[in-house]
């Protein structure tokens, strides 16, 4: 989420308006045009746009899904880190607990602690 944040911001900085304008870009029409030489009919034309078509939405879905892996994978990370954190705070609490116990028997064994003074 984060990482989505900051490059929506970096893409909207108004320093960064070469970009706003640059040519239309279609990898589509780019590897339509790499891979046809010479005339073709009309539908061996429209079966490789087809095919390019296709190569691209499967790039595309490849592509998200590594992003969406990369960000479950973030996700986890994080949710491990807060239960070691988690983990920690019950261990010190624990700790805390057990040396106040042993110090009030401690005291009872040896008298001093609970009775009034005089």
């Amino acid at each position: 989420m984060e990482v989505r944040k900051k490059k929506l911001a970096d893409e909207l900085k108004v320093g960064n308006m070469e970009s706003k304008f640059s040519a239309h870009y279609d990898a589509v029409e780019v590897e339509l045009k790499s891979s046809t030489v010479g005339l073709l009919t009309i539908e061996q034309m429209k079966e490789r746009q087809e095919e390019a078509i296709k190569e691209r939405e499967k790039q595309l879905a490849r592509k998200s899904r590594e992003a969406m892996k990369t960000q479950k994978k973030e996700e986890e990370e994080k949710q491990k880190k807060k239960e070691k954190q988690k983990q920690q705070v019950i261990l010190q609490i624990k700790i805390k607990l057990f040396i106040f116990l042993r110090l009030l028997f401690f005291a009872e064994d040896q008298n001093t602690f609970l009775q009034p003074r005089r």
